[in-house]
C-alpha cells in the first residue's frame, strides 16, 4: 500500500474512533456530572460505585483512542504486564518519522492519575473505595476530558494527508 493511502486510512480510522469515543465520553461525563455536583458525604455506596464506574469508563474511552493510534501509527500496542502505562507514556512522546505527540505532558499527568484509579477499581473491592479520593479523580477526569477533546483533533490535523 502506498504511504499516502496508508496515512489516509490511518487518519480515517482515528477520526472515526475519536468521533465514537467522543460521544461515549459525553454520555459518561453526563452521568458523572449527576454525581460530582453532590456532596461526597451524601453519596450512598451504590452511588460511590457508580461514580467510580464513570471514571473507569472515561479512561477506557481514552485508552481505546490510544490503542487505535498505536495500531495505526506506532506499529502495535505495547506488550507485557505494564502495557496500559506504556501505552499512555507513548502518547506523550512523538514517534520519529511517524507522528507527533498525541497529548501534552500535562494531559499525560492527569490521565496517569485516572489510570491509577482505574487500576484500583478493577483490582479491589468496591466497598473499599475512598469516596473523597474518588471525587478528586472525578474532577481530574473532567479536566482531562476537556483537554483531550481539544488536543486529539489538533493531533489529527497534523497527520492529515498532504
Amino acid at each position: 500500500m502506498k504511504p499516502e493511502i496508508k496515512r489516509e486510512a490511518a487518519h480515517a480510522a482515528l477520526a472515526a474512533t475519536f468521533e465514537h469515543e467522543h460521544e461515549v465520553m459525553a454520555q459518561t461525563m453526563d452521568g458523572l456530572a449527576d454525581l460530582i455536583n453532590r456532596p461526597v458525604s451524601g453519596l450512598n455506596r451504590h452511588e460511590v460505585r457508580a461514580e467510580a464506574s464513570y471514571i473507569h469508563d472515561f479512561y477506557t474511552s481514552c485508552e481505546t483512542l490510544f490503542k487505535t493510534v498505536a495500531i495505526e501509527l506506532n506499529g502495535g500496542i505495547p506488550r507485557g504486564d505494564m502495557w496500559h502505562k506504556t501505552l499512555l507514556r507513548e502518547m506523550k512522546a512523538p514517534v520519529s518519522g511517524k507522528r507527533p505527540a498525541v497529548i501534552s505532558q500535562k494531559l499525560y499527568e492527569l490521565l496517569e492519575e485516572v489510570l491509577r484509579f482505574r487500576h484500583i477499581v478493577r483490582n479491589s473491592y468496591g466497598i473499599l473505595l475512598d469516596a473523597k479520593k474518588m471525587r478528586r479523580v472525578s474532577r481530574i477526569a473532567v479536566r482531562a476530558r476537556k483537554m483531550l477533546v481539544r488536543q486529539f483533533p489538533a493531533f489529527l490535523a497534523t497527520i492529515l494527508p498532504a
